[in-house]
């Protein structure tokens, strides 16, 4: 769970670091591309993150030595690049002796069963409970905030569940246990790893630093400055392939922790790049430098989509500024993975001013519709938006209408807009018909007891209401 400030203006790269935590989920509204890298690539990673895993993001020993926190980030695959990620079972651990003899504590954590179904661009943030780190967000352990970010200590079951008594790893069935390592996480300042595997024990991606180093395990890191002491620094990703020291920087831990938000601005558009799947993950599995953020011409203040009326779908978006834009296509989703297109609005072209646009979607999907934009430029580079969730209420067949004040002296009034509204007497006459009114008057008709059977925008759901009517 993260504070974030929305409606902000991208400047890309001219933020500082500190400033780049209060963007996160706000800098997903932004539109980027990743330049398509063709160059054949060392591929130094393991083969069971095929169908999407985690990287490994961030990490803290504090400023204190202590306060320890793990920030991942989910990844998807080159052949489904904006899909679920089912994260079950997979496992986080501190050095387990194959990277040197230092900092091995006994046992490990994975992730329980409800991070099964994870998409690409979220962020799991994994904290030492007995230390917290003041720079945390709120704990958000199942995103109930809707912001992509997960925060949870260590032990908290059955959201992690650990193995206390060594690192042969096994998560088929899952371990039932928490305490241990899985409390503090446990880094050790003078040299230890933060290591992630797959549910069955491969070891996908790790950084190592102090008196640890890679130890020639495939998937195995030593970022750029590491070597030394790792108390009160932060080991955190900018961009680039991930297998890549170079992508890596140790940095002070003093104003510098990020957790739940980018490290940079930098990481922070990659992160974006990863959740609207424009990622070349040739490039990002890779042992490479490429994979960093080309910023297309435009400048996306805003991209919300809202309902209205519960009937129809108004999309709003606002540019800061435009080079070579040729026009924006409109997309929707009914399972947020497979997108049709149901508008295109021409582009300015080149413009330094800000511009709204406005689209209208009169046939949602009943119950949840997906939105995004695509923006096209005159050479026919393309990229995607994030996108826009709107969970149509008017096909719950759950939503309450009130009428009140009931019992009234003849005035009464609709809580939310309807189609229409019959008032029937106590022998089944229809004595008024109001249509989309939220008003209706009765002081023209006897005192008593009357029913109206309103018809709403839902789907024409009728729902009937007891009236009083007493001067």
């Amino acid at each position: 769970m993260k504070k974030i400030t929305v409606s902000l203006l991208l400047i890309p790269l001219l933020i500082t670091v500190s400033q780049a935590a209060s963007l996160s989920t706000a800098l997903r509204t932004n539109i980027y591309n990743f330049p398509k890298d063709t160059t054949s690539h060392t591929q130094t990673r393991n083969s069971c993150a095929d169908n999407g895993g985690l990287l490994i993001n961030e990490f803290s020993n504090g400023t204190g030595g202590a306060e320890e926190y793990i920030e991942l980030v989910v990844i998807g695959s080159e052949s489904n690049p904006n899909g679920p990620v089912d994260l079950t079972g997979w496992i986080i651990d501190d050095n387990n002796g194959d990277f040197g003899g230092s900092g091995t504590a006994p046992g490990y954590i994975a992730l329980g069963t409800s991070f099964n179904n994870m998409y690409p661009g979220d962020i799991i943030v994994i904290y030492n409970e007995s230390d917290p780190n003041p720079e945390l967000p709120g704990n958000d352990p199942t995103d109930s905030d809707g912001d992509h970010v997960y925060v949870l200590p260590a032990n908290a079951y059955p959201h992690i569940v650990a193995d206390n008594s060594s690192s042969n790893y096994n998560t088929t069935p899952l371990p039932t246990e928490t305490g241990s390592w899985s409390s503090d996480l446990a880094l050790r300042n003078k040299g230890d790893v933060v290591q992630v595997r797959c549910p069955d024990g491969t070891l996908f991606h790790a950084l190592t630093y102090g008196d640890n180093d890679p130890n020639g395990q495939q998937g195995a890191l030593e970022p750029n400055g590491a070597s030394g002491s790792g108390k009160k620094k932060i080991y955190s990703l900018g961009c680039g392939g991930i297998f890549n020291a170079d992508s890596y920087s140790t940095i002070s831990a003093s104003g510098n922790e990020t957790p739940g938000a980018g490290n940079d601005a930098t990481n922070q558009t990659f992160i974006d790049n990863l959740a609207s799947g424009n990622i070349d993950y040739n490039a990002l599995l890779s042992d490479q430098s490429n994979n960093c953020p080309e910023i297309l011409p435009i400048e996306l203040l805003s991209f919300k989509a809202n309902l209205q009326e519960d009937k129809y779908v108004k999309i709003h978006w606002t540019t800061a500024s435009e080079t070579n834009n040729d026009f924006f296509s409109i997309e929707r989703s009914k399972n947020g993975i497979d997108f049709e297109t149901i508008g295109i609005i021409n582009g300015q072209g080149n413009s330094n001013n800000i511009v709204d646009y406005v689209f209208t979607d009169e046939n949602p999907y009943q119950d949840v519709s997906y939105y995004r934009l695509k923006q096209t430029d005159f050479d026919g580079q393309w990229s995607h938006s994030p996108v826009e969730t709107i969970k149509n209420t008017a096909f719950n067949h759950n939503v309450t209408i009130n009428i009140y004040p009931n019992p009234s002296n003849g005035i009464f009034s609709i809580d939310r807009n309807v189609q229409k509204a019959d008032i029937i007497n106590s022998l089944g006459q229809v004595v008024l018909t109001v249509n989309q009114a939220k008003t209706f008057n009765l002081t023209h008709l006897p005192e008593g007891v009357y029913y109206a059977k309103i018809m709403t925008y839902q789907n024409n759901e009728v729902i009937i209401k007891k009236l009083v009517y007493k001067k």
